[in-house]
């Protein structure tokens, strides 16, 4: 079990997704895998000018970094499929609450969020591997904290 995921009752599939400005992270210990990225330092310029309105919200940050978790979870599902569970389901933790709500119901307002959007739903067409997200509070996020 992931020490700061809670056990998944959908499914065996469960990630922890860590956002950072500068370089987001995933892993799923129940597909061996773990991810890193450096966001391009023209995304990480506008990242860091958060208050200055010529920016990219942590929110669009933290759902474009679920929907990198979820194309390596795809690689990797249909690098080993499981035959008992042909369609699983996806279920990312996050401690950032509107892209947690992207990830079910779409972005009403931000147009990044509303970009991600047709991504996501792209990639999820005649894919097998469902897509979740779940919140987990920013206090037991304990492994974001540290790695952060």
């Amino acid at each position: 079990m992931l020490p700061n995921c809670p056990p998944s009752p959908q499914g065996p599939i469960r990630y922890c997704l860590f956002r950072l400005l500068v370089a987001p992270s995933g892993f799923s210990a129940d597909l061996t895998f773990w991810w890193h990225l450096q966001w391009p330092n023209h995304i990480q310029a506008c990242a860091a000018k958060a208050h200055t309105g010529d920016t990219i919200s942590i929110n669009a940050l933290e759902y474009a970094a679920i929907i990198v978790n979820y194309i390596a979870t795809t690689a990797a599902f249909l690098d080993a499929p499981n035959e008992t569970n042909p369609y699983p389901t996806a279920l990312f933790f996050t401690d950032n609450m509107a892209s947690e709500a992207w990830i079910q119901k779409g972005a009403k307002k931000s147009p990044a969020g509303k970009a991600l959007e047709f991504l996501q739903a792209a990639l999820m067409i005649n894919n097998p591997v469902g897509i979740n997200a779940d919140h987990i509070s920013t206090t037991d996020n304990v492994i974001a904290d540290r790695i952060s």
